[in-house]
């Protein structure tokens, strides 16, 4: 029997069904053949049929023999289970936890060990009600108070997740992360006085946890306690952890994000005890951008009090006063180191902008004309004085500054918004109105005020036009490219029953739906993330191609929502995408009302003529969206057998010279390019819209076939191209390696090559991905590149523990890698980690140098 149990084991299920239906049918009583029989079923999802199988000996048993049957059942279903949570077969897993569950429902171990499959498929509310009904049957039961409460945290509700961390730590008053979690969820709650004494349990378990003493540390900062405080985080992060000492040095490394740079200034400051005035200072400035600005006023003070001369403190201290409507205590601020340092351009400009909100017009453009004089090319003076000058009515001169200030940032959007304004008022109308479509380029959100600004001029037009003999009637071309239109107010949920009914509509399916199999990560935590949960298989939605007459296409500025319109003014919900980028099926994706809706105005519409396709998506100029999002949408037309000949025009994204160089590669004509970051929001006569290829982020499979045959295989590969890679993020700005020297240096004593794929053609990324047996990189784009993997290809992702996304994971899947992951440590803890990098997004990664040998060194046996 145990021959036939190794069987199941080894995934031969069908092998121990043929083999114990054999020997039932000749006619051997050993019930274990029916246990096994069964068992093999269930492994294969046929719960009714394994169930009958059981059934079956029951009825001819001896009362003796049917409990030892149903003993040997259950120690039989017991050890397939544990079998299966320790391969990560999650879904057999939570089968096999309800069949146990039938045979003895008040086992506490089943209900644990069933929450856990529960969870590991993504759903924590079903988990949550099985550890609650183990932790009712056993009230001691630890593992299922230490799941509880870290699942709730997970979910946010640390209210939950507090009850359950005391309940653990009464349990196992010795455990260091029982301590810890409840600190950080008393923390998350406002309870510092308890987080404190929490974390103070932790750290006396375990003194050498740095992020534990650096949670500590934040606590006593919201105690009032600084100077303990800043203590505490320098024996954190310089005493007990080599990341200050490696943050410091590689923030000095090309290229230089400013964010950075002041967490660096930040850690610096701590690192020596007498300069307490400085750490202080920095200190405030991160609690003030985390938007906690009464804490970090309180610490300004207590810095100028060690060090009045700090004039960068003053600056800062009086900046928060601004922003807390304290007004004349920060005008007085300023005013008293002026005296002393009469030269000191920040400290006018500071004053003049608390005055300006003050409300003191004409001392804030001495003070903001002081500055100027002082250092002529001070954007926020010119920022400042074409305000005060608008606001005053001194058009002329408020556009000489708004257009000093664009000179030197052409970007900024409420340059062009206000110098529009000024130009109106100095009889300039159609530079004005040019004006106001660059500012909607930049930022669409800014139509409702444009709309605003636009009516009030048309109002006050009537009866005596701000522009003069020149004003521009209400039909004038100018004037309809500019006017916003109104945001849509109904939608159309199902396209194929609208095109029914629309006969010049068109709706063509392309791609069936596909089911891809989903297997979990390697890891080297007891269990994957549960970012990771999204069960065994994911249903991705067909492809298709419509065709809309008169149809509209509009993107945000920012490119993180499109909405696709019918020629009455509907948005089509199947066309049209936003973020976050939810899985396909997720109940989220129908629940939530597109973004558009909630607009009130979009930009203007530009009308063209002839026929537009449209294979624009979301985050165009992002590599992985590119090339898994948009360039498909070409091979979903190909397939639709539409007649690309046809096409007039194609609105895609062209910024870059991979987006053009791949267009050329696809013979799309750069003469039928419409860039779209120019053309945001169209109407054409003719508007084909090809689907995403499967969901936004979430492509079908085929989809890495056709990108190989595009790039890949036309090319010869080059000789001598490394097996192993490592791809470094160095050279971009964010999800940087902290210690990359000495991950490089780990990497490339087990033969890795570094590589940098900016420096790299698209063909010469998928020869160097397809040629790779390992590759090890930090969560990004260039991991886009799998879909050039060949099956079995091994990748070793390396994640901020704070941000987590699956989609190379998925895509891993999709042609069958052998996908692992790796997270970072945060030895900043989570609440200075979070002032650090408000964004988890681009979180950069501080890798352990163990935890990466270990999980390489268990890729290459």
């Amino acid at each position: 029997m145990s021959e036939v149990l190794d069987w199941v084991f080894q995934g031969d299920t069908g092998g121990a069904i043929a083999y114990c239906e054999a020997r039932i049918a000749q006619g051997e009583t050993d019930l274990q053949h029916y246990a096994l029989l069964g068992l093999a079923l269930l492994l294969q999802g046929q719960e009714a049929e394994a169930q009958a199988v059981w059934m079956t000996p029951l009825s001819d048993a001896e009362p003796d023999a049917l409990e030892a049957y149903l003993s040997s059942l259950a120690n039989l279903l017991e050890q397939a289970l544990t079998h299966c949570l320790a391969h990560q077969q999650y879904p057999a897993a939570e089968r096999l936890s309800r069949q146990l569950l039938e045979l003895d429902a008040e086992q506490a171990t089943y209900h644990h060990r069933l929450g856990i499959a529960q969870a590991q498929r993504g759903d924590l509310d079903a988990a949550l009600a099985s550890w609650q009904q183990a932790i009712a049957l056993q009230p001691d039961f630890v593992d299922a108070w230490a799941q509880q409460a870290q699942t709730y945290q997970t979910l946010g509700q640390f209210a939950e997740a507090g009850e359950s961390y005391a309940a653990w730590t009464r349990l196992q008053p010795d455990n260091a992360d029982a301590w810890a979690g409840l600190g950080l969820c008393q923390g998350k709650l406002g309870n510092w006085a308890a987080a404190v004494q929490a974390w103070g349990q932790s750290h006396a378990l375990a003194p050498d946890a740095a992020p534990v003493l650096a949670d500590m540390s934040y606590g006593l900062l919201q105690l009032g306690q600084a100077a303990e405080a800043l203590s505490g985080l320098r024996q954190a992060l310089w005493q007990r952890s080599d990341f200050a000492e490696t943050y410091c040095a590689w923030a000095k490394t090309p290229p230089q994000n400013p964010a950075v740079c002041a967490n660096a200034a930040f850690l610096e400051t701590l690192a020596v005890a007498d300069h307490s005035d400085a750490a202080l200072h920095q200190a405030g400035n991160l609690l003030a951008r985390g938007g906690q600005l009464e804490r970090a006023i309180a610490l300004y003070q207590q810095a100028l009090q060690e060090n009045p001369s700090n004039f960068a403190a003053v600056i800062d201290l009086g900046n928060a006063l601004v922003q807390t409507g304290q007004m004349s205590e920060a005008i007085a601020l300023y005013q008293t180191p002026l005296s002393e340092a009469p030269n000191a351009a920040d400290l006018w400009l500071s004053l003049g902008q608390a005055l300006w909100k003050q409300g003191d017009a004409e001392r804030a453009i001495a003070a903001a004309h002081h500055a100027l004089s002082l250092h002529a090319n001070r954007e926020d003076a010119h920022r400042l004085l074409g305000l005060a000058y608008l606001a005053q009515g001194n058009a002329d001169l408020a556009a000489e500054h708004w257009r000093s200030l664009l000179a030197q940032q052409p970007e900024a959007v409420e340059g062009w918004y206000n110098l529009a304004a000024a130009l109106m008022q100095t009889g300039e109308p159609a530079e004005a109105l040019q004006c106001l479509q660059t500012a909607l380029k930049l930022n669409s959100n800014l139509a409702p005020q444009v709309a605003n600004l636009l009516a009030g001029w048309q109002n006050q037009g009537r009866g005596h036009p701000p522009w003069g003999a020149t004003s521009p009637m209400l039909d004038d071309p100018l004037w309809e490219k500019t006017r916003p239109v109104d945001a849509p107010t109904r939608e159309v949920r199902t396209l194929p029953d609208w095109v029914a009914s629309e006969p010049r509509a068109s709706f063509t399916p392309v791609h069936p739906p596909q089911v891809v199999a989903l297997k979990p990560p390697r890891c080297l935590e007891p269990r994957p993330h549960l970012s990771f949960g999204l069960g065994d298989a994911l249903s991705i939605p067909g492809t298709f191609v419509a065709t809309l007459p008169n149809g509209r296409f509009w993107l945000d500025s920012d490119q993180s929502s499109l909405a696709v319109f019918n020629a009455a003014g509907e948005v089509m919900r199947d066309c049209s995408a936003e973020f976050p980028l939810l899985t396909p099926g997720h109940p989220d994706l129908l629940a939530r009302q597109h973004w558009v809706f909630s607009s009130q105005k979009l930009p203007p519409i530009e009308r063209l003529s002839g026929t537009v396709a449209v294979l624009a998506g979301v985050s165009n100029n992002i590599y992985f969206h590119w090339m898994l999002d948009v360039l498909p949408r070409l091979k979903v037309l190909q397939d639709g057998e539409f007649n690309l000949n046809e096409i007039d025009y194609w609105l895609v994204g062209d910024r870059h010279s991979w987006q053009q160089d791949s267009l050329h590669h696809l013979q799309i004509p750069s003469e039928k390019v419409l860039s779209v970051q120019e053309h945001l929001h169209i109407q054409a006569d003719q508007l084909i819209i090809p689907s995403f290829p499967g969901a936004a982020a979430w492509p079908q499979a085929w989809v890495c076939d056709w990108l190989k045959s595009s790039f890949l295989h036309s090319q010869t590969l080059a000789p001598d191209l490394p097996k192993r890679l490592y791809l470094s993020r160095q050279k971009t700005r964010d999800r940087r390696i902290i210690n990359e020297e000495s991950v490089v240096k780990l990497l490339e004593s087990q033969g890795f090559a570094t590589v940098y794929l900016e420096t790299c053609t698209i063909a010469e990324q998928a020869q160097l991905f397809y040629n790779a047996e390992l590759i090890v990189s930090p969560h990004g784009s260039g991991l886009t590149n799998l879909a050039f993997c060949r099956p079995g290809t091994q990748v070793v992702e390396l994640f901020s523990p704070n941000y987590v996304y699956p989609c190379y994971w998925y895509l891993s899947n999709l042609i069958g890698l052998d996908y692992a992951y790796l997270l970072g440590e945060v030895p900043a803890g989570h609440f200075w980690q979070s002032l650090l990098y408000p964004l988890v997004r681009v979180e950069d990664i501080f890798v352990n140098l163990d935890a990466l040998a270990q999980m390489v060194g268990g890729m290459m046996r």
